[in-house]
Formats: structure tokens, sequence, C-alpha cells
């Protein structure tokens, strides 16, 4: 099976791609969604990410509240990065495993490839165990919007979340393949199919 890594910073429409890949027959896994449902009740990964950031972070339900999480994350600053470097040393290593599995899981069926869908793919070094890298990447206010529209926050905070990501380059250059996404679905599509072809002929 063809493990395919996709990343890029968020906003970048990552998952539209991932959607397409699905359509082709490809099964995926967002390991954002992996890391809501490690968070959503009480759980090895709650309890360390509790150690670190204190319980003001939990909700009700004794489940990590993302955005109370995120008002102390995104603090601004060196604290900021302390705090970053420490909610992804934290919980890396809970969805690294999640995914692994779900990886086994669809080899077993005989899937030829997924896709790992994973913002932070090269700082996990989850890029070891993928076959071919796909960075997505469009341009600064589309990502703003859709961040807006996605998780229903602000502007500033938008912009706050960008601006303690990687830029681009990062991405670009620790890639096989570049997915520019600002454009219509169809060209997206376009891309993909291309990218399609370039693998699995050269996996298969």
């Amino acid at each position: 099976m063809i493990v395919i890594g996709l990343t890029g910073a968020s906003g970048a429409g990552k998952g539209e791609v991932s959607r397409l890949f699905n359509d082709r027959g490809i099964p995926s896994i967002d390991t954002d969604e992996v890391y809501r449902r490690l968070i959503q009740s009480p759980s090895p990964c709650v309890s360390e990410l509790v150690a670190y950031f204190g319980e003001e972070i939990l909700d009700l339900n004794g489940g990590v509240d993302r955005k109370k999480l995120a008002d102390i994350v995104f603090c601004g600053g060196e604290e900021q990065r302390i705090h970053l470097a420490n909610l992804n040393r934290i919980t890396h290593k809970h969805i690294l495993r999640s995914c692994r599995i779900s990886m086994n899981h669809f080899q077993e069926r005989g899937a030829t490839g997924c896709i790992v869908d994973a913002p932070l793919l090269f700082e996990a070094s989850f890029e070891k165990e993928c076959d071919y890298v796909i960075a997505v990447v469009a341009d600064r206010e589309t990502r703003i919007n859709r961040i807006m529209r996605r998780d229903f926050i602000t502007r500033a905070e938008a912009v706050a979340r960008i601006d303690a990501q990687k830029d681009d380059s990062y991405y670009i250059e620790r890639s096989d393949f570049v997915i520019h996404n600002d454009g219509h679905i169809d060209l997206l599509a376009g891309q993909v199919d291309a990218i399609m072809r370039q693998i699995f002929q050269a996996g298969g």
C-alpha cells in the first residue's frame, strides 16, 4: 500500500483535496479528526494535556475544550512557542498511534493507497512513514476566510493562527508534489488526477 502524506498550513484546503482522493478510491486519515476524537473524553492524551495546561482546559464532560486550549496556546510571544511545542509533544504520539492502526486496517482491506492528512506531518516526523508527500498551499487571504468560516472565529484569531505556522516554502521544499488550492474545483481535481497518475504508475 502506498502511503501519501498530505500537509500544508491551516486554511490551505487539505480536506477538499483529501475528499477528491477519496472519490477516486483512496481512503484517508484526517489527523485533526483523530485529535478531536482523542480529546473528547478522559484519556491518556487528555491527562497529559491537563498535567501541562491545567484543568481549566476541560469541558463539563471531562474532555478538552478546544477553544479554551487555543486561548492559552495562541497567546503570542515566546510563551506561545513553548506552549505549541509542548502541545505537539504531548499529542503527536497519540495521534500517530491511531494513524498506524487505521493504516493497518486499510492495508488488510486491500487498499492500494491511503492519504494521511496531517498539518504537522514534518514536525511529527511522520513523513518517514510516507512514500510520497503532497503540500497543499493557498494564498493568505483565502486561508484567513476559510479558517473564519470553518471555526467561527474572528479575523484576528484566524490571523494569529496563520502567523503561528510555517510559511508555504517550508512545505513546498519538503514535499514531492504541490497542489495550489486557490481556484475552481475543476482545477483542483485536475491536479489531483495528475498526481495520482504519477504516484500509482510509479508505485505499480
